[in-house]
């Protein structure tokens, strides 16, 4: 499973940001969680490592991340 997040940025200077994920199942299980630095460009993609049940509904959201402070987590999105 390959999740994409849009990148953020900074209003006057750039800095490394991380995304935190988290992937929970119909039961609203949290089942997966981990991070993922920011690649360049618009978008970072995120590769699931962790078994997902499978032809099950599931959700996950993310969030930036940086030096101790975090955004607000993105609404769910939805996937099989």
């Amino acid at each position: 499973v390959v999740l994409v997040v849009g990148n953020v940025s900074g209003q006057y200077a750039s800095f490394p940001i991380t995304y935190r994920y988290e992937i929970r199942n119909e039961a609203g299980t949290t089942v997966v969680t981990g991070t993922q630095a920011a690649a360049a460009g618009a978008t970072t993609s995120i590769t699931v490592t962790g078994a997902l049940a499978y032809d099950s509904d599931h959700s996950w959201r993310a969030r930036a991340e940086y030096n101790g402070a975090f955004g607000p987590w993105s609404a769910y999105a939805a996937f099989k």
